[in-house]
């Protein structure tokens, strides 16, 4: 047990002893605040009580702050102990695939490489899925997995830095040139003597002829003026106005006082 955990339990402890006095305490006023006769004696005792209440609610909400943070520590150390553990396992992969491509480069086939690289890769990754992955040392893990891959430690070649690899691009998935092999020349002879073949008539499908070229324009001659702009179209012309109408014949019903009768 670390120096925190103790201090945690400890406190933890004496909060829960000290929650325990309140509570007996705060029962020994409430009888003598229930014995008292005097007014302002029972209103002090009652005080007194809701004080210690209080006391004893705050020391249990410190206890369960305690018992939370105690948890949540304990959370962030497993936490980092996932990390410290990845860390490893990342660190003792990059050891080991460092030393076995130096093999695979030195003994295999520059163009095989690829693949034995791919199922170096794939074993690393297996093998860190157990606890034990880097249980035994560096070098044991590297004369291992070399022996598993079939390598012999004894080089046969000249080992090539990464940055003066070659690279072997893949077939592009855009041309036909992965799957030229699969189809073959079939093809191109069918669609050759498709374009060859009579039409159901007997005769070969005539070419059609080809368009006229156009007629060549007169250039334009500079020593005439040029001709001038179309002229505007004339604004449209305005609506006849309404005949007039007196109000008494617009609104018959209506009422006009003064000289028109109505």
């Amino acid at each position: 047990m670390t120096a925190t955990e103790d201090m945690a339990e400890r406190h933890a402890r004496q909060l829960a002893r000290y929650a325990e006095l309140s509570l007996s305490l705060a029962e020994d006023v409430h009888a003598s605040a229930v014995a008292a006769t005097d007014p302002d004696q029972k209103a002090r005792l009652a005080s007194g009580f809701h004080k210690l209440g209080r006391a004893m609610r705050q020391s249990i909400a410190l206890e369960a702050k305690f018992i939370r943070d105690r948890a949540r520590d304990q959370r962030d150390a497993s936490l980092d102990a996932a990390d410290a553990r990845r860390a490893a396992v990342k660190r003792r992969q990059d050891q080991v695939r460092a030393a076995v491509e130096r093999q695979i480069y030195c003994e295999v086939e520059p163009h095989d490489a690829p693949a034995w690289l791919a199922d170096l890769s794939e074993r690393l990754e297996e093998e860190a899925l157990y606890d034990d992955f880097d249980d035994e040392s560096v070098e044991a893990h590297i004369d291992r997995l070399a022996a598993d891959l079939g390598l012999t430690g004894e080089p046969v070649r000249d080992y090539v830095p990464r940055s003066q690899r070659p690279r072997f691009a893949g077939p592009r998935i855009g041309d036909g040139s992965a799957f030229a092999d699969l189809l073959g020349d079939d093809d191109d002879e069918d669609e050759d003597e498709d374009d060859a073949a009579p039409d159901e008539a007997g005769e070969s499908p005539e070419t059609p002829p080809e368009p006229p070229p156009p007629e060549p324009q007169a250039a334009p001659d500079p020593e005439l003026p040029p001709e001038p702009p179309p002229p505007d179209p004339p604004p449209p012309r305005p609506p006849d106005p309404e005949p007039y109408l007196p109000p008494w014949e617009r609104h018959p019903n209506g009422h006009f006082p003064g000289g028109s009768g109505y």
